[in-house]
């Protein structure tokens, strides 16, 4: 590299050459741990042996998961409205879904009310 007479340029030139020199070295390790994670989903290397490698480069290690959909169906009785807008309303804002098992995150919920019809007097 050649570097600028004036000192100014010269510190900016070497601090562009220092932010691109970070930025190759983040695109490489990016690179290092998708290889090496390859290497692991082939069949090439065990789960452990993989993450004790990347442990040793100071990568993040590989955590396996599944992405899914669960449907729930609740059966609900709401009382204290006569509006059927309402009970659904209601319904879909007293319940909760959250995961109390540090493996399993709840990340989207989509609430929809199906076949709401009036109910019998409720007993209390």
């Amino acid at each position: 590299m050649t570097l600028p007479e004036h000192p100014q340029a010269r510190i900016e030139d070497l601090q562009r050459a220092l932010e691109q020199a970070r930025s190759d070295l983040t695109a490489f390790r990016t690179q290092v741990r998708s290889r090496i994670i390859q290497a692991h989903k082939d069949g090439d290397i065990c789960l452990t042996g993989m993450n004790g490698g990347l442990r040793d480069l100071d990568l993040p290690e590989y955590v396996p998961g599944w992405n899914g959909t669960v449907t729930l169906t609740v059966e609900v009785c709401v009382t204290g409205t006569e509006n059927e807008d309402t009970a659904r309303q209601w319904a879909q804002e007293a319940l909760v879904v959250s995961s109390h098992d540090s493996d399993v995150s709840v990340d989207d919920i989509d609430r929809d009310t199906h076949g709401f019809e009036e109910a019998d007097e409720v007993d209390r």
